[in-house]
This record gives C-alpha cells, structure tokens and sequence, in this order.
C-alpha cells in the first residue's frame, strides 16, 4: 500500500491564505515549533511534490490546529475553499465542468468531492458519494496514518462545510458525524 501524502501547493496556498486573511506570521511560527527537518520539507517543497503524511504533512497540521484553536482552524480550511478553490485552474475546470453538466446543487458537489480530493490527498482515505432526493452523504475511511493526527478532523470538517456554502443554496445544512475510533468520518447533507 502506497503511503498517504498531500499536494504541496495546496499546502502552501492555504498557508498563504492563513497569513494574508487569519494570522501573520504562521509560517515563521511553524518553522520554530516543528522539527528543522519536518519544516524545510514542508515550507521548502517544490509545488508540484507530495507531502508525507506519516513524516512531515501530519506534523503540520497539527501544529496548525494547536496554534489556530480546532474552531478557527476549521473555519480556516472552510473559508479557504470557499474563498480561494475556484482561482486554482485545475480546480475551476472541475467546479466549471460539474456546473454547466449537472447544475449548481449540492449534490453535484457531493458527487465532484472524489475529484477534488483526488488533486489534494493521495491513499489518505476512499471516499464514497451517494445521492437521494435531497439528502447526500459523504463517507471517508481514513488510512490508519491519517486517522493518528487528529488535526485531519478539523481539516476535513472545514473541507466539508463548504459543500455547503459552494451550493449558495441557504437551507443547506451539514451534520458532521466522525467516528475516529473506525476510521470513519460522515458529512450527511440536506438541502
């Protein structure tokens, strides 16, 4: 089995969005609180590079939720989809393409999830969709790696939460339903 890893340019356009809009001075802080050769390959990694979860992404993120509170931090991974997706190109075919095939819902959402995660993690979790009526459910199975830094709990909230404000539809509702002694994490949505 491959080891889980998380793009680097996400990484880093999130930690760009953190100090322009959140906290100043976040990347400083990181390269003081995590070990020299966890932040050199975190802060320094080429964009197109995957990042270890189990060696350098987890450490991040962790780090991240212990600085920023688990509410801001997740509030910080929601506001960043919401407010900077859509300007990364690979991302914005997806998000355009999904509208103009299936409309602007939040199920078309749900069912675009696997490829928008699938240009961020690679084997941290499967991910399945399924859609009914108005009801839409996400569900992940973390990979053991993943699921030991309980920070991804934050970040996959926030990563979820903004399914719903992506489908401008102002009834739509989340319930994030977490089992992390499973593995298990589920965003049951209604509209």
């Amino acid at each position: 089995m491959n080891r889980p890893r998380a793009r680097a340019s996400n990484t880093h356009d999130f930690l760009d969005f953190v100090e322009e809009v959140l906290r100043p001075g976040v990347r400083a802080h990181l390269r003081q609180a995590l070990a020299p050769e966890i932040a050199t390959a975190l802060l320094d990694a080429l964009p197109t590079e995957w990042l270890d979860v189990a060696d350098v992404h987890g450490a991040y993120v962790t780090e991240l939720v212990r600085l920023l509170g688990p509410a801001e931090a997740t509030s910080a991974w929601r506001r960043y989809v919401v407010e900077r997706l859509e300007a990364r190109p690979a991302y914005r075919a997806l998000i355009q393409g999904a509208i103009r095939l299936f409309g602007l819902s939040l199920g078309s959402f749900v069912q675009l999830m696997p490829k928008i995660f699938a240009q961020t993690f690679r084997d941290c979790f499967e991910i399945r969709t399924q859609v009914e009526g108005r009801e839409a459910f996400i569900h992940l199975e973390l990979s053991p790696t993943l699921a030991r830094f309980d920070g991804y709990t934050q970040m996959l909230h926030g990563l979820l939460l903004a399914v719903c404000d992506y489908s401008r539809d102002p009834g739509a509702t989340m319930e994030f339903e977490p089992d992390l002694p499973g593995r298990r994490i589920t965003a049951h949505y209604r509209w």
